[in-house]
C-alpha cells in the first residue's frame, strides 16, 4: 500500500515508499510462483496417492472392479484372475490399514490443494474415523444382512454383469467357479460369530434362509440363463448358434455345479446355527452394541448427531409434518379423493422418467443427456426384493443405466410415480450423471456415503409429488403423509437397535400414531431388525438436506433459490453432511458467479 502523500519532503518519501512496494511486490511474486510450484507439487501428490488408494481397493475383487470400470489399465489395474474378494474383514489388518491411511492424510494440509481435493481429503479422512470405530467391533458386520447382503445382491450383479467382449466372458465364468470360496468362508465367518455369541436372531435368520432356498434352485436361478442369453444375443450377433449353446450349457453347468451347492452349503450352515442366537432383538442387547450401533449410524448416514440429536430431529419432522397435515385436512378433505384416482403422465416407465426430466428442468441443473431402461424384477424373486433399485454405471464409459422396478411392491400408479423419482430423475441416476460430470479423483466415487446417495434419493422422492399433477393440495397432503410414514420406520430403527424395543413396544408405538394393525406392526420389527441403521440412511439423509436448505434460505434470503441450492450440492458431491456444511458457502458462490 502506498504511504498518503505529505508536504514538501513527500515526494521523496513518496519515491522511497513506491520503491519499496515493487521489491516486495517482485519477492512475493518470487514467493507465489515458488508456493504456487509447490502447491501443485502437492496437488500431483495427492491425486497419485489417492489414484494408488483406488486401485488398492478395488485390486482384490474382480466384481466390483467390472462395474465400475471398462478399461481397468488405463488405471494400472491388471488382475491375473477374477475373485470376488473377501468375505468378510481381517479386522487386524484393516486397523493397520487404517492407521496407515491416517497417517498419509495427515501428511497433506489443506491449503495446498484445490477445493474439490479438499473435500475428498475431508471425505477419507471422515472414513478412517468411521473404520476406526467400526475395527473396534470385530464380528459385529453381518455380510448376510437379508436386505442388502451378499446372497441377495450377488446374483443381481450377475444378471447384469457386462458382457461385451471375449474377456468378458472369460471373467464372468471364473467369478462363478469362485462362488463356493466365498460362501465357504461366509460359513467360517458365521460360524465365529456363533462361537463369540454374536450370530444373528432367529427372525433375521429365516429371513436368510428364506433368500437361500429361493437361489437353492434351477427355477429361483433362471432369470440368469435368461439374462446371460439376452446379452449373449445383444453383444455379440455373429455368433452362431452351435457357439452360443456352447456358452449357454456352461453358464448352466456352472449354476449347477458352483451357484446351486454354494447356495445349498450355506443353507445348511445357517439351519445348523439357526438357535445358537444369544440375544434376541436388536444390537442393544449385544455387549456395547449401543456403541456398536452409534458407530454404524454415523458411517452409514454421513451425519455427524448423536444418537438423541438424531431421534429428536426425527420426531420434530414428524410432528411438523402432522401439523401443517391437520390444518390442510381441516381446510378441505376432498383433495384424499385425487389419490385414487390419480394416473401416470406416461403409458410406460420409460416415459414417466422423461417426464420427469423436463418438469424437473427448472429446479435442477441440467446434465448430459442419457439412455436408460427399465426392467421388471424376476417373478421369482419379487417376493425377496426392494420395491425397486438402481445400478451404478462404469466410471469410465457411456453406459446404459438399468432400473428395476418390482411391480409385487408397487401398490399405486402415484407410488411407482415416486418410485421412478426416487431412482431416476431427479434421483440416483441424475445424481450419478451429475457426479461424474464433476470428474471427481476416482476415489470419491468408491466411498459415497450411505446417507448423501440414498437422503438424496428420499429427498428428491417427496420433492416428486410437486411434478405429479396433483393439486398443490393433494400433493403437499401426499408429501407430509410420507414424510410421516418414513419418520416412524426411522424412530423404530432407533428403538429397536438403540432403546431395546421388542415387537408389542412397536405396536404401541404405531398405536399412538392411529396404526393398529399387529401384524403390520410386527412386519416393520422384522424389517428393522435384519438391517440396522438401514432406515436412517434414507430418512437421515433426507432431513439432512432438509435442514441445509432451511440453512441456505436463512442465509441467502430472496437469492434463495432450489435450482442454486441443488446445483451446489450436486457441485459438491457426495460427502458426510459436516464436510457440506463446511464447504457449502464456497460452492455456492462459485455456482451463484457461473
Amino acid at each position: 500500500m502506498m504511504i498518503p502523500k505529505k508536504k514538501q519532503i513527500s515526494n521523496h518519501l513518496i519515491r522511497l515508499s513506491f520503491l519499496g512496494l515493487m521489491i516486495s511486490l517482485l519477492l512475493t511474486g518470487v514467493i507465489f510462483f515458488a508456493n504456487s510450484s509447490f502447491q501443485k507439487k502437492k496437488q500431483a501428490d495427492f491425486a497419485s496417492f489417492t489414484n494408488d488408494l483406488f486401485v488398492s481397493s478395488l485390486s482384490s475383487d474382480g466384481l466390483s472392479l467390472h462395474f465400475f470400470l471398462t478399461q481397468p489399465q488405463n488405471y494400472g489395474i491388471t488382475l491375473s484372475e477374477y475373485g470376488l474378494g473377501d468375505a468378510y474383514p481381517n479386522y487386524a489388518v484393516e486397523h493397520v490399514q487404517n492407521e496407515n491411511l491416517r497417517a498419509a492424510l495427515e501428511g497433506f494440509r489443506k491449503k495446498d490443494l484445490t477445493l474439490d481435493e479438499q473435500v475428498t481429503l475431508e471425505c477419507l479422512s471422515s472414513i478412517v474415523t468411521a473404520n476406526d470405530a467400526l475395527c473396534g467391533f470385530p464380528y459385529y458386520d453381518e455380510p448376510l444382512d437379508s436386505i442388502h447382503g451378499v446372497q441377495v445382491e450377488l446374483p443381481i450383479l450377475l444378471s447384469e454383469y457386462r458382457l461385451q467382449t471375449r474377456e468378458d466372458l472369460a471373467s464372468y465364468f471364473e467369478l462363478i467357479e469362485d462362488v463356493p470360496r466365498l460362501f465357504s468362508d461366509l460359513e467360517t465367518y458365521e460360524e465365529q460369530k456363533s462361537a463369540k455369541g454374536l450370530f444373528m436372531p432367529n427372525e433375521v435368520c429365516q429371513e436368510v434362509m428364506k433368500e437361500l432356498i429361493c437361489f437353492s434352485t434351477e427355477e429361483g436361478l433362471s432369470f440368469l440363463n435368461e439374462s446371460f442369453t439376452r446379452r449373449l444375443e445383444q453383444n455379440f450377433p455373429d455368433l452362431d448358434k452351435k457357439e452360443l449353446h456352447s456358452l449357454q450349457d456352461r453358464q448352466q453347468e456352472l449354476i449347477q455345479t458352483c451357484l446351486i451347492p454354494a447356495y445349498q452349503s450355506l443353507l445348511t450352515c445357517m439351519s445348523r446355527l439357526e438357535e445358537t442366537c444369544r440375544y434376541e432383538g436388536g444390537l442393544c442387547h449385544l455387549k456395547n452394541g449401543k456403541a456398536y450401533y452409534e458407530a454404524v449410524v454415523r458411517a452409514s448416514t454421513g451425519s455427524d448427531r448423536s444418537l438423541s440429536e438424531i431421534a429428536d430431529l426425527i420426531s420434530d419432522y414428524r410432528q411438523d409434518s402432522i401439523d401443517k397435515l391437520e390444518i390442510i385436512l381441516k381446510k378441505d378433505s376432498d383433495y384424499l379423493s385425487e389419490f385414487s384416482s390419480y394416473q401416470l403422465p406416461a403409458s410406460t416407465p420409460e416415459g414417466v422418467l422423461k417426464y420427469l426430466q423436463d418438469e424437473t428442468a427448472h429446479d435442477f441443473p441440467s446434465s448430459l443427456e442419457t439412455d436408460f431402461q427399465v426392467r421388471q424384477v424376476s417373478p421369482d424373486m419379487q417376493d425377496i426384493l426392494s420395491p425397486a433399485f438402481y445400478l451404478t454405471v462404469p466410471l469410465d464409459a457411456a453406459s446404459t443405466p438399468v432400473i428395476y422396478i418390482n411391480p409385487a411392491k408397487q401398490n399405486s400408479p402415484l407410488a411407482l410415480f415416486t418410485t421412478l423419482a426416487h431412482e431416476g430423475f431427479p434421483g440416483h441416476l441424475y445424481e450419478t450423471n451429475c457426479s461424474y460430470e464433476n470428474a471427481f479423483l476416482p476415489i470419491r466415487y468408491l466411498y459415497e456415503p450411505a446417507g448423501y446417495t440414498e437422503g438424496w434419493a428420499t429427498y428428491t422422492e417427496l420433492l416428486s409429488y410437486k411434478y405429479s399433477g396433483l393439486s398443490q393440495n393433494a400433493a403437499m397432503i401426499a408429501r407430509l403423509q410420507d414424510i410421516i410414514h418414513l419418520s416412524l420406520y426411522a424412530s423404530i430403527d432407533l428403538g429397536v437397535h438403540w432403546e431395546g424395543w421388542d415387537a408389542d413396544i412397536v405396536y404401541e408405538f404405531l398405536c399412538d400414531y392411529g396404526i393398529v394393525d399387529e401384524a403390520l406392526a410386527e412386519s416393520i420389527y422384522e424389517l428393522v431388525l435384519q438391517s440396522p441403521a438401514n432406515y436412517l440412511k434414507y430418512v437421515l439423509g433426507a432431513f439432512e438436506f432438509e435442514e441445509i436448505k432451511k440453512e441456505a434460505q436463512t442465509k441467502y434470503g430472496d437469492a434463495y433459490t432450489d435450482l442454486d441450492f441443488h446445483q451446489t450440492l450436486l457441485r459438491i458431491g457426495p460427502a458426510p453432511f459436516s464436510v457440506i456444511r463446511t464447504y457449502f458457502d464456497t460452492y455456492a458462490s462459485s455456482v451463484k458467479s457461473a
